[in-house]
């Protein structure tokens, strides 16, 4: 498994049929939002290249609320201009679980498998959907590499 770019992320999105809304550094979060998913590097736009990808996914629930999931791979909550972005959503669920470890860089491996998965295991709530994600890690994250690599095969 090699690094991600963004064109890689969208690339997949597409070829899988993800709702993306796009890919975005952290301090260029777009205006308004959309139903779907919505990929962030941790870096400003102006610091680089980027450093890690994370992901958040939108959608109106069953009761008409509109709902928002965080996801890291490292199990880190939202940086502070990600959390002001989303506050308008409540409270927003995000993993505490470290996925993946910190010294590998298929950050956007587990980003692409995250939004594959919100986006194709509707019918239930979407803290419900996130959930069951995350039971299908382990706690040693050298472990979770072959999990996933096994996943994304299986795709």
């Amino acid at each position: 498994m090699a690094y991600t770019t963004d064109q890689d992320l969208i690339d997949q999105c597409r070829r899988y049929g993800i709702h993306l809304n796009g890919v975005f550094s952290k301090d260029r979060l777009p205006k308004t939002y959309h139903d779907g998913g919505y990929i962030i590097n941790l870096q400003d736009h102006n610091e680089g290249h980027g450093t890690h990808w994370t992901a958040f996914w939108i959608e109106k629930g069953k009761s008409g609320k509109v709902e928002c999931a965080y996801y890291d791979s490292f199990g880190a909550p939202p940086p502070t201009s990600v959390q002001h972005y989303l506050h308008r959503f409540g409270r927003i669920p995000y993993n505490t679980l470290d996925i993946q470890n910190v010294n590998s860089g298929v950050c956007g491996y587990y980003v692409f498998h995250w939004l594959l998965w919100m986006s194709r295991h509707g019918g239930t709530s979407l803290e419900n959907r996130f959930n069951s994600y995350l039971r299908l890690w382990d706690e040693n994250p050298e472990k979770n590499r072959q999990i996933l690599e096994k996943l994304l095969r299986n795709e």
